[in-house]
């Protein structure tokens, strides 16, 4: 299983140049399988303007390693995919998609 655990500060996340980045991005589940490669692309581009905004962006490979990771920093809310929400070891959290 890949986990990607993605965070950032409060104020980043309610400004509009966050906003404005985030449109378009998707949960890859989500992405119909034909445009999976150019939404990669999309993805890459769109990630390297976010990424100064972001704290923290991991992919990891177990839940174990997203309740070290989490364990170790403050979390004001934890959006958690519905798969690994009942495994995750965090509050406050509500499920993501």
């Amino acid at each position: 299983m890949v986990i990607a655990i993605v965070g950032a500060r409060e104020h980043v996340l309610k400004s509009r140049a966050f906003g404005q980045l985030c449109a378009g991005l998707k949960h890859f589940r989500r992405v119909a399988s034909r445009r999976k490669s150019s939404y990669l692309r999309f993805f890459e581009r769109r990630y390297m303007r976010l990424k100064e905004m972001i704290s923290i962006a991991r992919v990891v490979l177990s839940v174990d390693e997203v309740n070290s990771i989490v364990g170790s920093i403050r979390v004001g809310l934890a959006i958690v995919d519905n798969s690994i929400f009942d495994s995750v070891e965090v509050e406050p959290k509500i499920k993501g998609e």
